[in-house]
């Protein structure tokens, strides 16, 4: 049995709590992505600052968003200093103002963005990204500590709708893909 001793106090912000969605990929185009939090009930210092960190391996961005009383996120953030080659994941930090300056207080770490084929209260088993992957038509980005995805090329002209219309062409990639 496995056991965790919080010795530092910090709170666990839940998923439940952020829902990160990124925009239509276009390419060309830096990433985008919509943040919505709810802080309320976590027993947060009204005064405490919040920041959502956007990063892929070791290229990273931070958008301070307010205190935790009156947020201030971006409408949308933008992820031009990310490498967008792969998957981009999200971490949300509330960071004490007053008694202790600096100490984190509570955190969400690897928050994934849901993807457009998430349905309500549910993820993919195999999500599918758009990016711009250069010459490669599509790749699979397997992470240790996170779901296999699918990436298609968004610089071919019209591949991505002629993938969703063409069962033949799905009955190619995707069989290979999840090989």
């Amino acid at each position: 049995m496995k056991r965790r001793i919080n010795s530092t106090g910090r709170k666990r912000i839940r998923r439940e709590n952020v829902e990160i969605r990124m925009l239509e990929a276009v390419a060309g185009q830096p990433l985008q992505a919509k943040v919505s939090l709810d802080l309320a009930g976590l027993g947060f210092p009204e005064n405490a600052t919040v920041a959502i960190e956007a990063y892929h391996r070791s290229s990273g961005m931070r958008f301070e968003c307010g205190k935790v009383a009156s947020l201030e996120i971006p409408p949308v953030l933008v992820l031009d200093r990310v490498d967008h080659s792969g998957s981009v994941l999200f971490r949300v930090k509330v960071v004490d103002n007053d008694n202790e300056p600096g100490m984190l207080l509570g955190s969400a770490e690897r928050i994934q963005p849901r993807s457009e084929d998430d349905a309500e209260g549910r993820r993919s088993l195999f999500p599918v990204l758009y990016r711009d992957l250069g010459p490669e038509v599509w790749k699979v980005e397997i992470n240790p500590d996170d779901r296999p995805k699918l990436m298609l090329n968004l610089g071919m002209p019209g591949f991505t709708s002629r993938l969703q219309e063409n069962p033949l062409l799905q009955g190619l990639l995707l069989p290979a893909a999840l090989r």
